[in-house]
């Protein structure tokens, strides 16, 4: 999510319940995201070592390089 969605929700949250509201909000938006890094980067070695995934995260490299020089 963006910094703005994260604000909103925190925001959101906030007005309805609060302090804990905020933090309960922002939890829920940002922890889906974190576990599911969390579980691709323990797995990476496993994955990577496979043969027809090298193709796969050369073209990842390749699109996330383009992205950035874009």
């Amino acid at each position: 999510p963006g910094p703005t969605a994260t604000l909103l929700s925190v925001y959101l949250g906030h007005i309805r319940g609060g302090v804990w509201g905020g933090i309960l909000a922002g939890t829920c938006l940002i922890l889906p995201s974190f576990v599911m890094m969390l579980i691709l980067a323990s797995s990476y070695e496993q994955i990577a070592s496979l043969e027809w995934t090298r193709p796969l995260f050369s073209g990842m490299q390749a699109a996330a390089l383009g992205a950035i020089v874009s």
